[in-house]
């Protein structure tokens, strides 16, 4: 059996610990967190961070994700799954402030 590298194993094992966060999810960011491990790093170093001169944070994440569903999408229901997952949140993140705001 080949043995895997140094880095591979840490980075594996640090994925591998985000099952008990898919797990124990309460927010749709937790589901994006505990998936996409290497790509949400990717996407936050070297494409989010560069955008910071817009401005505004939703087109930021929008560009962003539009970035990444070129990057690896060739059918066009991938564009339809980064779309929703940017609805989502927004969605959420109003839904929250709300909630928030009402007296029960």
């Amino acid at each position: 059996m080949r043995e895997m590298p140094r880095a591979a194993c840490v980075q594996r094992t640090h994925c591998a610990r985000k099952l008990l966060r898919f797990e124990s999810v309460t927010r749709f960011q937790h589901y994006i967190d505990s998936l996409y491990c290497n790509t949400n790093h990717f996407a936050a170093e070297y494409v989010y961070k560069r955008l910071r001169f817009l401005g505004n944070r939703n087109l930021s994440q929008l560009i962003t994700l539009a970035f990444l569903a070129l990057r690896h999408c060739m059918w066009s229901g991938c564009y339809m799954i980064f779309l929703n997952e940017f609805l989502i949140k927004l969605m959420e993140k109003d839904l929250e402030s709300m909630l928030l705001q009402t007296e029960f």
